[in-house]
């Protein structure tokens, strides 16, 4: 319980924080910002998180999806409701927490096996 609230919690101010900056210094620091978060922020806590949450997988399904819903509503909210970009970032950042999530998953019961020989 205290992992998924803490990663909500991270997610709440990433996505909101984040987004909100680039809103504020409108211009080119706006738009450094935005591609910052876009391509190297976000991306890595949907590594980090889809890593943390497949070791326990049947626990933490849901933490990625819950960070993509937050980060897709966050996104609508401060930007253009509806821009269909935003759906298709949330939607890649979703498969990249999903795929480290399953990797994480499978690589501890390839270890867990691999312990056993």
């Amino acid at each position: 319980m205290k992992k998924s609230l803490i990663f909500i919690g991270i997610s709440l101010v990433l996505f909101l924080l984040c987004p909100w900056l680039t809103v504020l210094f409108a211009g080119m620091n706006g738009m450094a910002i935005c591609l910052i978060q876009f391509f190297i922020v976000n991306p890595l806590f949907f590594v980090i998180e889809g890593i943390l949450s497949g070791f326990t997988l049947k626990q933490y399904w849901w933490l990625p999806l819950a960070s993509a819903a937050i980060y897709l509503l966050s996104s609508w909210l401060l930007f253009d409701m509806g821009e269909s970009a935003f759906a298709v970032y949330a939607g890649l950042y979703l498969a990249v927490g999903a795929v480290s999530m399953l990797g994480a998953h499978f690589g501890k019961q390839l270890s867990e096996t691999r312990e056993l020989n």
